[in-house]
């Protein structure tokens, strides 16, 4: 668990906080604020930054365990309740947040997903084989992935196909 502070020297907590829910290794990390800017603002801005919780200064040292306590059994009821279902732990496909498909890409990775081969998508869309290459190699770019059957995990992993 983090707990910190909104007002840091180097990069304030809402900065931290941003990084640490992008990236997927820290992302699942549980966030406690403790901080002396406790508008509702503040807190709001805080909480839908990623903060599980926001406390203000001055605080009670009995709740700030309290709440330690209870967002740790959280995060132990949800690994609990992951593993109960008996779903994969296979770690999804990381890809950057801010990938965006074009239109034409997007119909392409649905296809990608479906098991399709480039022929059979060209034929789909009424364009050459070269052209769909041309898409999923630009996909894979801007994805970072390396072949066609990441990039329909992906894809399928993300509501796309």
């Amino acid at each position: 668990m983090i707990i910190c502070d909104v007002m840091m020297p180097e990069m304030d907590g809402y900065s931290l906080v941003s990084a640490i829910r992008q990236d997927p290794k820290t992302s699942w990390i549980p966030v406690l604020f403790l901080s002396a800017k406790g508008q509702s603002q503040d807190r709001v801005k805080g909480l839908n930054i990623g903060a599980d919780v926001y406390m203000v200064k001055p605080f009670e040292p009995e709740e700030l365990v309290a709440q330690v306590e209870s967002s740790l059994k959280q995060a132990s009821r949800l690994i609990q309740h992951k593993d109960s279902r008996g779903g994969d732990n296979t770690p999804k496909i990381q890809v950057p947040f801010d990938v965006e498909l074009t239109p034409t890409e997007l119909r392409v990775v649905q296809f990608v997903a479906r098991g399709m081969a480039n022929r059979e998508i060209a034929e789909e869309l009424n364009v050459s084989q070269r052209t769909i290459e041309s898409h999923v190699s630009n996909m894979l770019g801007k994805t970072g992935l390396h072949n066609r059957t990441e990039l329909a995990r992906w894809a399928i992993e993300n509501s796309m196909a």
